[in-house]
């Protein structure tokens, strides 16, 4: 071979081999932001993908911004080498509501060890599936599938957060969305009838507001592909109902002008920019007066309970929401307090930075073995319970010198001692009988609340429905948390009992009872003087909710020991017509007149079919001569129930029929002009 024919073959091996080194694919990446808790407008919000690989870089200085294609999807082509593995992760940057960007957020998602996203190219261009940025804490690829895939219908993902609006409250009202085109419906969209959305679960996410995701309520609207054509506008509005049913007229309507939005060009699949109900966003911190702020708390009742001892360190922080800052700009701002003297009362001062005639938050902790435990608190009187500052203690300053003093012996006072759940190992096994007084729950749904279970599993409207559903224990205190519903029920050592065995002392008188053994011995939290529990209904999580659990200490001195505890309600409107501190209704309060029957009404007995006892239940609405009588199949009476005079009430009755025979038998209460018969069975 000549030598320039060497030369030229090796100058082409070279090119060759240089070209193949220079090889890339282009790929094409489509995400969407749904899954995250942020205002990511286009024009304002900066959706960015990061990596290892040029030319994406871990800092971003060079990274790929994606494009906003509508809605919540974003897309972006990037020219990568090809055969390479690329390790990536989204990051979302979006204007805050004090019109900055200095709050960035990495997405949580992956599935692989390294915690970011892993692509593998090859040597052709390529589209990766669909991405939806964050996931849930468990690292699940994707934190939801908006839409499940429909042949025949658009799946339109709709999303609105509740949390600037004041007056809903999570525990018995509904989030729902209604609209159409003509003529009135269009497939699950109508302007009559109500598509209930779903509270979102709590989940990592970037987004630089860090807005809770369970103040998010989303769903599906399902639009037939063959009733619309594209860019055809659709209308609709965001509506709260109080109660399940989608054909009743909702509770609030959103005032603002109707909703839009256009159907996709081929009628794909989309999801809509999440908004804020009634576009009524949380009011953000604007505090500006300097506030000292000084604080006095009797930890009597927590040294008392052991919850609280010698050595603890207790600090208060105040601030949450953006209510208040410290001159650092901390919110919460936190401050140690010291003991006074030979005292229980141990004092502070803060400087906050707040507004005068504005709420302020905060909270007593303690810190033990270098963690920081916080009271267990209920504030009575904040109506959005789903928010954690229902469990935050709370003041208004109308001056720039404040004093709080923490010291009421009354467990429902707003001033009231804190307490803590003691964390110490018993010293001895002892047997606790937990009683719960189960009337505050009786006189809610007489007052025509509804006990709405959190998990949608049981929700009780009535008295008969509280008698013949039963209730149980759950939480650690009985062996862990069960799942609600059916599995809670299905755990027959939880259940607590009414009838006079079981423990229970007298049948029918709304004591509710069970009894568990503690001891150092016991497995998971049954070896601790600090307890936590939460009562259910049928099984139902109706009790309080988000959190807002019991927390009671066991007294180890002995080895027997009772426990008392009364039904709490998410509604502070019962609390006030409860006295907590005393085991029954509130004498000479107003609120009473709430807890009078809505109308006269024979229950249904409970158990039916029954042998050979069972309950009934009644209600009056004022003062009335009551005869309740007994009659067999053939119209004869056989026996009196009750008869006399009562006040407006609801009244049960606990029959006995061990010396009747089996078969049917009938029931009537007269109440002045007020007749009813109810039928029931006595099987032997």
């Amino acid at each position: 071979m000549r030598t320039g024919s060497i030369r030229f073959a090796l100058l082409l091996m070279v090119l060759l081999s240089g070209t193949a080194m220079a090889q890339t694919v282009r790929v094409t990446f489509l995400a969407n932001t749904a899954t995250v808790p942020d205002t990511l407008w286009p024009e304002q919000a900066v959706v960015q993908m990061r990596g290892d690989t040029a030319p994406l870089t871990w800092d971003g200085s060079t990274g790929v911004v994606l494009t906003n294609i509508g809605g919540d999807f974003w897309t972006a082509t990037v020219d990568f080498p090809a055969n390479s593995t690329i390790q990536y992760k989204f990051f979302t940057n979006a204007v805050n509501a004090e019109g900055d960007n200095e709050h960035k957020g990495w997405e949580q998602n992956t599935t692989d060890p390294s915690g970011n996203r892993i692509l593998t190219t090859g040597t052709t261009d390529m589209v990766v599936p669909l991405q939806f940025v964050n996931g849930t804490p468990s690292n699940q690829e994707q934190f939801f599938r908006p839409w499940p895939p429909q042949s025949d219908s658009i799946a339109v993902w709709v999303r609105v957060n509740m949390q600037g609006w004041e007056n809903f409250n999570p525990a018995t009202d509904k989030i729902g969305v209604r609209g159409a085109a003509w003529p009135d419906y269009l497939g699950n969209l109508s302007w009559a009838h109500t598509n209930f959305l779903t509270q979102e679960q709590p989940h990592g996410n970037g987004g630089s507001r860090q807005y809770q995701a369970e103040n998010f309520y989303s769903g599906l609207v399902l639009i037939p592909k063959a009733e619309v054509t594209e860019a055809q506008t659709i209308e609709y509005k965001f509506v709260i109902a109080g109660s399940d049913d989608p054909d009743a007229d909702p509770k609030t309507w959103e005032s603002r002008q109707n909703r839009t939005f256009p159907i996709p060009m081929g009628k794909a699949d989309t999801t809509l920019q999440w908004a804020w109900f009634d576009d009524v966003a949380p009011v953000p911190f604007k505090g500006t007066d300097t506030l000292t702020v000084n604080y006095s708390v009797d930890m009597s009742r927590a040294i008392q309970e052991r919850g609280f001892r010698a050595g603890d360190t207790l600090f208060v922080q105040a601030g949450w929401s953006g209510t208040a800052r410290d001159l650092d700009g901390n919110s919460p701002a936190r401050t140690i307090l010291t003991k006074q003297g030979f005292t229980n009362i141990y004092v502070g001062s803060q400087t906050l930075v707040a507004k005068i005639g504005s709420r302020v938050f905060y909270q007593y902790y303690m810190q033990k073995d270098g963690q920081d435990i916080r009271e267990t608190y209920f504030n009575f009187d904040f109506t959005p319970s789903s928010d954690p500052l229902a469990e935050r203690r709370m003041f208004i300053p109308e001056a720039k010198d404040v004093t709080l003093a923490d010291t009421d012996d009354s467990q429902v006072s707003s001033k009231r001692m804190p307490r803590f759940r003691n964390s110490s190992v018993l010293a001895r096994n002892v047997n606790v009988k937990w009683e719960l007084d189960l009337r505050p729950a009786i006189y809610q749904v007489l007052a025509g609340s509804t006990l709405t279970d959190i998990q949608g599993v049981e929700t009780i409207t009535a008295p008969d429905e509280i008698i013949a559903g039963g209730v149980w224990m759950n939480g650690p205190a009985s062996d862990g948390w069960t799942t609600w519903g059916l599995q809670l029920r299905e755990a027959s050592y939880k259940q607590m009992w009414d009838d006079g065995t079981h423990g229970d002392a007298v049948a029918g008188d709304s004591i509710y009872t069970v009894t568990f053994t503690y001891g150092p011995d016991s497995t998971g939290s049954k070896r601790f003087v600090g307890q936590e529990y939460k009562f259910g209904i049928r099984g139902g999580d109706n009790e309080g909710g988000f959190g807002n659990n019991h927390i009671s200490n066991i007294d180890d001195s002995q080895t027997d020991v009772t426990i008392r505890a009364q039904w709490g309600s998410i509604d502070p409107k019962f609390y006030s017509a409860w006295d907590f501190d005393n085991g029954g209704p509130v004498v000479n309060s107003i609120s009473r007149l709430d807890l009078v029957p809505t109308g006269y009404a024979l229950q249904q007995n409970f158990p039916n079919p029954f042998n050979p006892s069972t309950n009934i239940t009644y209600s009056i609405t004022r003062p009335e001569f009551v005869t309740v009588a007994l009659f067999d199949a053939l119209g004869k009476q056989v026996g009196t129930l009750f008869e006399g005079r009562q006040e407006p009430g609801t009244y049960r009755i606990a029959v006995d029929a061990s010396n009747l025979q089996t078969g049917t038998y009938f029931y009537r209460m007269t109440a002045g002009s007020f007749t009813q018969t109810r039928k029931m069975n006595l099987v032997k």
